[in-house]
């Protein structure tokens, strides 16, 4: 029933113009909400979209609150039983409560099934030259992975003991059919599991094939469980990521080998802004670039007028893959750009596809053909990368892979750097320490106190891979209520000397490697109550998370920072 339906979608593509903006759920968005929701806690997320979705007469379906405390953007999943898509796009787009609102697209995985399977199994490996960095550094357990995608076979022989084990006790999570959720991320249908073996099979172990990182742990997010899903479910497992990277597990990357064709999009998009705040938490995420032999800088018949999303994103931290064959050559499937792609490694081409693990169901091992095989090779080698060189960042990480590409393909405008060659990324001596920005700052703590008590402020910095060098100033308007000890560091201690309300500022400058120094600022109200007697007279249980979005002036779109 689900093929048809789907074979209906394509159908109407070409009569209904609401399809004209890509494959999406009918008579659902997501929309971003204007007010900032930075340091809010759950429930009041959730209350501030059930009261948005009873304004409109919608059903708010869900909503993402990691995504919403790191980013202060409230994403939420909406559902008309009486509208179309289109009449809820018109309708949200002139609500001055909405800051942008898209279609719950459509994605599919980037990947073509093989038919003649007669070439040497491994030479992906070769071609990046992962035996000359196997010499020297071979992976690290506490770098994961975390695998978007149609889940991992997690009981297969060559990656169960690579599998992550997230802060519920299990392998992943699976977010299927907009909205349902389930603590078992197993891959049925096989692209997830044959992405994972190329990022991380078990190596050096004496059966299978090995990943380019034979020791890395993998997080199996299942939000394409049949090979397509909604923006609403592809936005949940990174929501689900950043929760977990939150809880401590050391998620460094992110592949992401799925897209599809929609009307160009801006930043501050639901998908858009997601990402960009995955990029900010400081993961690198290798994006599939697509397999419809496109020039993205150029579409033409059906595709012309439309970009592929998450390919043509691009922020700090993400790296966009096209596809090659074993002679280094564009593979004929892959879609291209020196604009819009950043990069090329293995894909396969006829002939020569990609062997890789399968799920046990399915053989164990297998071949495919796609970018969504390249991009896992980018992703493994950031991993492989962030284990060799512990205390660089994600910008310099991504630099060694950028600045080490062979020159192949470059001239022609398919790729902006050129092909994979992990050995010479590991052999760069060092890479300049890039600017990575302030965007904002917060002060975390709690905000009432008693008159004699005190209390320690804290400085958060988004993104959290801020670099450079820090200088901190704590202010308060009224040191006659509150006193502030700080010594010129990152935290302050505050004392309660009358009641009364005392506004606390932090300014932090900082100062870039490349010199340039940027100061930004944040503000929260410290109450002071009379003592009590037998009680601080305090809210133990009220905290405050406080952060002001400002974007640097020196940013730039797409455009202007990739052409």
């Amino acid at each position: 029933m689900k093929k048809a339906l789907l074979s209906v979608f394509l159908l109407l593509m070409y009569m209904n113009p609401v399809f004209a903006q890509g494959r999406h759920a009918e008579g659902e968005v997501l929309a971003v909400l204007d007010t900032p929701v930075y340091g809010y806690q759950s429930a009041a997320i959730n209350s501030m979209a059930q009261s948005f979705a009873d304004s409109t007469g919608l059903m708010a379906l869900g909503t993402f609150s990691e995504i919403a405390k790191l980013s202060g953007k409230n994403i939420i999943h909406l559902k008309s039983a009486t509208k179309s898509t289109e009449q809820l796009m018109r309708e949200l787009a002139n609500d001055p409560r909405v800051k942008s609102v898209s279609p719950n697209y459509i994605k599919r995985t980037n990947a073509t099934v093989p038919d003649d399977p007669d070439y040497d199994k491994l030479w992906g490996m070769e071609v990046i030259r992962m035996p000359e960095v196997w010499d020297h550094i071979r992976g690290d357990s506490d770098i994961c992975v975390a695998v978007l995608d149609s889940g991992i076979d997690y009981n297969h022989e060559d990656l169960k003991a690579n599998m992550a084990v997230d802060s519920y006790g299990n392998h992943g999570r699976r977010f299927s059919e907009k909205g349902n959720v389930s603590g078992d991320p197993m891959d049925y249908f096989g692209h997830g599991t044959h992405v994972a073996g190329i990022t991380g099979a078990v190596g050096n172990n004496g059966i299978g094939v090995t990943g380019v990182s034979w020791t890395v742990k993998l997080l199996a997010v299942n939000a394409l469980p049949n090979g397509e899903g909604y923006d609403s479910d592809i936005i949940a497992g990174m929501n689900y990521v950043l929760s977990e990277k939150n809880k401590g597990l050391n998620i460094r990357v992110v592949n992401m080998s799925f897209g599809g064709w929609e009307e160009p999009q801006q930043d501050d998009s639901p998908f858009g802004n997601t990402l960009k705040t995955l990029s900010d938490a400081g993961i690198i995420c290798a994006i599939a670039a697509g397999n419809e032999s496109q020039n993205i800088s150029n579409p033409s018949g059906t595709y012309k007028g439309k970009l592929p999303y998450p390919a043509c994103f691009h922020y700090a931290n993400t790296i966009t893959v096209g596809a090659t064959g074993p002679d280094d050559a564009k593979s004929s499937f892959s879609n291209y750009s020196g604009a819009w792609v950043h990069i090329a490694a293995p894909g396969g081409e006829n002939h020569s596809e990609i062997y890789s693990t399968m799920p046990t169901s399915r053989g164990q091992y297998g071949y495919m053909k796609g970018s969504s095989m390249s991009a896992p090779y980018v992703a493994g080698a950031a991993a492989i990368l962030f284990a060799a060189f512990p205390h660089e960042t994600p910008a310099q990480i991504k630099e060694r892979i950028l600045r080490s590409a062979r020159n192949k393909g470059v001239s022609e405008g398919y790729w902006e750097k050129g092909i994979l060659d992990v050995a010479e990324a590991y052999d760069i001596a060092s890479v300049p320490d890039i600017d990575a920005p302030m965007i904002s700052v917060g002060i975390t703590g709690k905000t009432e106190i008693s008159v004699g008590e005190s209390i320690i402020l804290n400085n958060t910095k988004n993104p959290s891979n801020a670099n450079g060098d820090f200088k901190y100033l704590w202010e308060t308007d009224n040191n006659s209520i509150a006193e502030i000890s700080w010594g010129n560091g990152p935290s302050a201690e505050i004392t309660g000397l009358s009641k009364g309300r005392s506004t606390i500022t932090l300014s932090i400058t900082q100062t870039l490697p490349s010199g340039e120094t940027i100061t930004k600022s944040n503000s929260v109200d410290i109450l002071v109550s009379a003592k009590s007697s037998g009680s601080s007279g305090c809210n133990s249980g009220l905290l405050l998370t406080a952060l002001l979005l400002f974007l640097p002036s020196f940013r730039k779109d797409a455009e202007q920072r990739f052409r």
